[in-house]
């Protein structure tokens, strides 16, 4: 993944044509009511916009992270170690 948040190599038609469309649903005017009602502000960014918007938030964020000097618990290594799928569970009873 680059800092756009898609995978490295993803042309560049799909990505605009991607903008374009979130572009879109976030300025119809249902959409933007609704996200309004949820106290969401859509910001409509362009490509470039959106990849500096998150390299700042993921500094921004990081650094908050890092100074609570978290220790992961080691279940969130594997978060599914101890899930069961329904066959096993019927299997086992």
């Amino acid at each position: 993944m680059d800092r756009h948040r898609r995978p490295k190599g993803t042309p560049t038609a799909i990505v605009e044509k991607l903008n374009r469309e979130i572009n879109s649903g976030l300025t119809n005017p249902n959409i933007k009511a609704r996200l309004t009602e949820l106290t969401t502000v859509p910001l409509v960014l362009t490509p470039e916009q959106f990849g500096s918007q998150m390299a700042a938030e993921i500094e921004r964020w990081g650094k908050v992270v890092s100074s609570l000097a978290l220790i992961p618990n080691p279940i969130d290594q594997n978060p599914w170690a101890h899930w069961r799928s329904p066959m096993d569970m019927m299997r086992q009873g």
